[in-house]
């Protein structure tokens, strides 16, 4: 499971029954200068894949469908700028960049950290330069049609967690509103 510890949270767990309990400010945006009391809950989840072959794959998923809520949730004319339409490798650049500032005030927490791709698409746009320059950590799977790129969390940050106990994992999504620390840009 270390292995997967550069593109997502890894946490062992000691039983198969996993209790992770967060503290947030929810805002819900009304006044900005209102004072709210703290939101506490508990999420609980029971260990119960034991392929370690699929992590890969249901990590893969998992990003896929956080990215897609997110993205779901922009305006029409968010969506828009977040479409590419040619290979210019200046205009991703200005859209990769868009959306680690979209990540780093939607998330609360900071930039985008990852990168998930496929191979042809990362040749195709000339992807090696972003990266460098954003430091991201590229993931490489075929199966993607579009650029995702979300933001590794901690254990008490929003997003994504890999927990295991002994043979047994799965993915609990963690916080307050993980799917903002992930966007897909869809070419």
């Amino acid at each position: 499971m270390e292995k997967f510890s550069k593109y997502v949270c890894v946490k062992e767990s000691d039983s198969e029954r996993c209790e992770l309990i967060y503290v947030d400010f929810k805002y819900d945006g009304t006044e900005i200068n209102s004072i709210s009391p703290p939101y506490v809950f508990t999420k609980v989840c029971v260990l119960t894949q034991t392929n370690k072959r699929k992590v890969k794959k249901l990590l893969v998923g998992r990003i896929i469908k956080l990215s897609s809520i997110h993205y779901d949730s922009l305006d029409e004319s968010v969506k828009t700028r977040l479409t590419v339409n040619d290979v210019d490798s200046r205009k991703l650049y200005s859209k990769v960049a868009a959306c680690n500032a979209l990540i780093a005030v939607d998330s609360r927490i900071g930039p985008c950290t990852n990168m998930l791709v496929s191979k042809e698409n990362y040749k195709k746009y000339d992807l090696k330069t972003v990266c460098e320059s954003f430091r991201y950590n590229v993931m490489f799977d075929d199966s993607v049609e579009d650029i995702y790129l979300y933001r590794r969390n901690s254990v008490d940050q929003p997003g994504l967690l890999l927990v295991y106990c002994d043979s047994k994992y799965d993915f609990i999504e963690s916080g307050y509103f993980p799917e903002k620390s992930f966007i897909k840009i869809k070419l």
